[in-house]
């Protein structure tokens, strides 16, 4: 998946790479991708529901 200006990344990424990349698309949407993958899929949320998974991810819901 090409990397233009509008995808972000982690800040803490070990190498650059093999990271979960994300932006707003012009509908309002956030898509969700993997930066190794070009041309890959990705994966589209609302943005209630982006919040929704990173209040997850920020209080432990999908650990393993």
């Amino acid at each position: 998946m090409p990397l233009d200006e509008n995808w972000r990344k982690p800040s803490r990424s070990a190498n650059g790479s093999d990271c979960m990349i994300v932006r707003r698309a012009e509908d309002g949407m956030i898509e969700v991708g993997d930066d190794k993958v070009t041309g890959g899929h990705v994966l589209r949320f609302t943005v209630s529901e982006w919040e929704a998974a990173v209040d997850g991810f920020k209080q432990g819901e999908f650990d393993l």
